[in-house]
C-alpha cells in the first residue's frame, strides 16, 4: 500500500500534467487556425508565440496541499451510514414504494398467448341490395351464414310526391 502523502504527490503530479497538454492543445489549435488563414488569404499575422514547456509545466512542483475535513459533516460515530445516508442526504427520496409503471406508457399487446383464430374466404350478399349481388371477402369461420354487418347503416327515407295541383296549392299558401 501506498502512503497517503504518495498518493497526493501522484494526483498533484497528474494534474499539472494535464494542465500541460491543455497548454499544448492550445497552442496547436492557435497554429491550424493560422495555417487556414494563410491558405484562404485573409489578414494573417504573426503567430502567437507558444509558451515554453518546463519541467515544471510538466511533472509540477512538490507541494503538499491539505485536503480540508469538514468535521460538521462526519457522520456520527455509533450511527450506521444507511442511516446517516438516509437522514443526512441532500436529495429527498420518497421511502414510500410508488406505482410508476402505469404512467404515461401503453401496455404493451400481449401477442402469441391463445390459439389463432381461423379466417375464410366467404361469398356475401348485401341484403340492402335489390340486385342481388354476391361479393366475396375474408371473414372468421364463426360469422359465417351471419347478415352483412353494415346493412344497418343502409336507410331509406320516404320521398314525398306531389301532383302539379297540391305543389302549387302549397306554393301558394306561402
Amino acid at each position: 500500500m501506498r502512503s497517503r502523502a504518495s498518493r497526493v504527490l501522484i494526483q498533484e503530479k497528474a494534474r499539472n500534467c494535464s494542465e500541460a497538454k491543455q497548454a499544448l492543445f492550445k497552442s496547436f489549435e492557435a497554429m491550424a487556425d493560422q495555417d487556414i488563414k494563410e491558405i484562404l488569404d485573409i489578414d494573417v499575422k504573426e503567430p502567437p508565440k507558444t509558451p515554453q514547456l518546463t519541467k515544471e509545466a510538466i511533472i509540477g512542483s512538490v507541494k503538499k496541499t491539505k485536503k480540508s475535513t469538514d468535521v460538521g459533516l462526519r457522520r456520527p460515530s455509533g450511527m450506521n451510514r444507511e442511516v446517516y445516508a438516509l437522514l443526512y442526504s441532500d436529495h429527498s427520496t420518497s421511502l414510500i414504494p410508488t406505482d410508476s409503471g402505469s404512467g404515461y406508457r401503453h401496455p404493451k399487446a400481449r401477442l402469441g398467448r391463445k390459439h389463432v383464430r381461423p379466417w375464410k374466404w366467404m361469398p356475401f350478399t348485401n341484403s340492402a341490395r335489390e340486385d342481388e349481388l354476391v361479393l366475396y371477402h375474408w371473414r372468421r369461420t364463426t360469422e359465417e351464414g351471419k347478415d352483412y354487418p353494415f346493412v344497418q347503416f343502409n336507410k331509406k327515407l320516404p320521398i314525398p310526391t306531389y301532383t302539379d295541383e297540391e305543389y302549387t296549392v302549397s306554393h301558394a299558401l306561402t
